[in-house]
């Protein structure tokens, strides 16, 4: 068996083991369907991390997964900081043309506010009840 096989088998059931743990305290601050959702997408990406050979079929799942999920969640903000940590910060550039060298730097974190934090804020710009920028002193203090 592979190396990396054994270390998901591994991962998967101290993540399995964790859950399963902090479930009954979850549930005092979270409804049981949020923490399945946020339990299958930690596991997912996971999967996704590990069983991809290239990153960029890694970005591109992930980004799926995440957009997928975004859609359901209720808990925007909690589902950013649960799969935050799911993988480390390893960058991938893409590639530019002419005098750019690299067009863009992507790694998990910008991944993550690409496809949860910007769809979350944009939707929150168009909603009617937001405030409008500059109503607010504070915003004219910055």
């Amino acid at each position: 068996m592979a190396e990396h096989l054994r270390a998901l088998v591994v991962v998967l059931v101290l993540s399995g083991g964790f859950f399963w743990v902090v479930r009954p305290a979850a549930m005092q601050w979270v409804a049981e369907e949020t923490f399945l959702r946020w339990r299958n997408v930690w596991l997912l990406s996971t999967l996704v991390l590990f069983l991809s050979h290239s990153i960029w079929i890694c970005i591109l799942l992930l980004a799926v997964l995440y957009l997928t999920y975004r859609r359901k969640e209720v808990h925007v903000l909690g589902l950013y900081f649960l799969v935050l940590f799911v993988a480390p910060s390893i960058p991938a550039v893409i590639p530019g043309f002419g005098i750019l060298d690299h067009f863009w730097e992507i790694n998990h974190y910008r991944l993550l506010g690409v496809t949860v934090l910007l769809p979350a804020a944009i939707a929150l710009f168009l909603r009617s009840s937001t405030p409008r920028m500059g109503n607010s002193p504070v915003d004219w203090m910055v």
